[in-house]
């Protein structure tokens, strides 16, 4: 049986989502002040440098410290001596829920890790100019923040940086930005368009995971790492031909080799996509939880299909796997509770894991109850002998209505006949005649 976090979630994100929150709820409990305040000057706590003249915004009590609207200065004096106000502290605004501005000064060059945590009533934030790095989950969560400008000058995005950022609509990656790292803008279903600057280097995956309304994307031209070539709404690695992000308005180019791991991962609006014959992997968890998706094609080209690449795209009514293939990882389509038809044009067939189609619930064998599978002439035997297809109940030889196929290859149906020799729109009840793309002409039988 699949685990609820196994199907509906993906599970590393989850994994490294829980062990932060528990980290931080250690934290809570056991109080470590790891930034202990020292002064309070205009309703702000600051630690002290007194070697580098230098200020840490820290918090008091580790929740809700803050409200209102805060206005963090360039510098601040304290006992005579002046500070220049350098670094924004790990959790020094974590779950200030109250939290509806912040400005952050000039002279802030960190903000540290989980720093605005949770700040669900953040609406207005202003980064200041000298801000370098932006920590891990610092915004984690800040749902109510519609908009974001990130300074040119700030180098690297950490992980969770502004996940859950939902009521963002549009982020521009100044070029100034090095390293965005995985997950940094997860979860943001709000995000409509992306723009990533020339000098980015490093995408995590995941980066952009469940970006569910992300419908334009595009990559300066200037960018030698990454482009958008063809106008194609999508980041592509430039030299591995790479598609690493793409979204509901992707085309694919001819030119992509590969969908890279989460690529189009959470995209609920995506509802039909073409992977080109120029594709030979698809990355795990590549169209994972695309619930939208009714129709995919996959090309003759492709060899590998990795774990939990189609996992829970439970809108999809008929799948072909074409006779290329020569592995499907684990839970590649588990969940898909939509699915009415399989076609495997694999001519041998490989050890499958159960997990490949399984769903969740009490019933987790179902499909391989339920839904035929459609397997090359004369193979039939081969498939009921072999691990994991031999699950299958219910397998019948060719594809005898070859209606909702979705790969790309010769046989497809191009024109449906009676047996009087009259056309007709699809197939009939009882004996037709159909003419495929490779000129072929052949019987099936539809009940």
């Amino acid at each position: 049986m699949l685990s609820s976090s196994i199907l509906f979630n993906n599970i590393n994100f989850m994994k490294q989502f829980y062990l932060k929150t528990l980290a931080v709820a250690l934290f809570c409990m056991v109080n470590i002040c790891v930034h202990a305040y020292e002064a309070e000057i205009d309703g702000i706590y600051y630690s002290f440098n007194t070697t580098k003249k230098t200020a840490t915004v820290v918090t008091r009590s580790l929740m809700n410290a803050y409200s209102g609207s805060v206005s963090i200065p360039s510098s601040v004096v304290s006992n005579g001596d002046t500070y220049s106000v350098t670094s924004i502290g790990d959790y020094a605004f974590w779950r200030c829920s109250g939290l509806t501005s912040v400005t952050i000064g000039n002279n802030v060059t960190s903000i540290g890790e989980s720093a605005f945590y949770y700040c669900s009533g953040l609406t207005s934030l202003t980064i200041g100019n000298s801000v370098t790095s932006i920590g891990e989950s610092a915004f984690y969560e800040c749902s109510g923040l519609p908009s974001l400008i990130i300074p040119n000058g700030v180098k690297s995005i950490g992980s969770f940086a502004f996940s859950e950022c939902s009521s963002l609509t549009s982020v521009i990656i100044p070029n100034s930005v090095t390293s965005i790292d995985k997950w940094a803008f997860a979860g943001c279903s709000g995000l409509i368009s992306l723009t990533i600057g020339n000098s980015v280097t490093s995408i995590d995956d995941g980066a952009f995971y469940n970006c569910s309304s992300l419908k334009q994307i595009a990559v300066e031209v200037e960018n030698k790492k990454y482009d958008s070539r063809d106008n194609c709404n999508a980041i592509i690695e430039t030299e591995s031909n790479t598609l690493i992000t793409g979204c509901k308005n992707t085309v694919i180019p001819n030119s992509v080799t590969s969908i890279g791991s989460y690529a189009f991962g959470g995209c609920s609006s995506l509802t039909t996509v073409t992977i080109p014959n120029s594709v030979t992997f698809i990355g795990k968890y590549a169209f994972q939880n695309c619930i939208g998706l009714t129709s995919v094609t996959i090309s003759n080209c492709v060899t590998s299909i990795d774990k939990f690449a189609f996992s829970r795209c439970s809108e999809l009514t008929s799948v072909t796997i074409p006779k290329s293939v020569t592995s499907i990882g684990d839970y590649a389509f588990a969940g898909c509770t939509g699915l009415q038809s399989i076609y495997s044009l694999i001519e041998t067939p490989f050890a499958l894991d159960k997990s490949v189609f399984q769903v969740y619930g009490d019933a987790p064998e179902v499909i391989y109850a339920t839904v035929p599978l459609y397997v090359p002439q004369g193979r039939k035997n081969l498939y009921q002998q072999a691990e994991g297809w031999k699950l299958f109940q219910n397998i019948g030889e060719g594809n005898p209505l070859r209606i909702g196929i979705t790969t790309a290859d010769k046989t497809a149906p191009t024109a449906f006949y009676s047996v009087s020799g009259r056309q007709a729109a699809q197939s009939q009840k009882g004996l037709n005649i159909i003419r495929t793309a490779d000129g072929r002409t052949m019987k099936i039988m539809r009940k």
